[in-house]
């Protein structure tokens, strides 16, 4: 399970479970997977309270795929999970606890 923490709250929120890869606009850049490194698991969907997102592998952006694609522009995330808006550190994406 993915979840993001400590997130801008206007826009993303703690929680959420692993899914499917999204069926939209995104489908067709390839986007980040993360690996649990206690468990081996990957996984590249990630949930907040209200929205599902990925990042876009060639830009780090969160694109909100719940719904209508969106891309949060200003929002950003690395390889290793460290997610920034604007710049400045806005949080993680993490593996969650079952």
């Amino acid at each position: 399970m993915l979840r993001l923490g400590q997130m801008v709250a206007a826009v993303l929120a703690v929680g959420g479970v692993c899914g499917v890869a999204p069926l939209a606009q995104a489908q067709t850049r390839p986007w980040i997977q993360y690996q649990d490194s206690t468990t081996s698991r990957v996984c590249g969907l990630i949930q907040g309270f209200n929205a599902e997102f990925v990042v876009l592998q060639d830009t780090g952006e969160l694109v909100k795929v719940s719904g209508p694609d969106v891309t949060l522009t200003d929002l950003v995330a690395d390889d290793a999970g460290n997610v920034y808006y604007l710049n400045e550190p806005a949080g993680f994406i993490d593996f969650d606890l079952d």
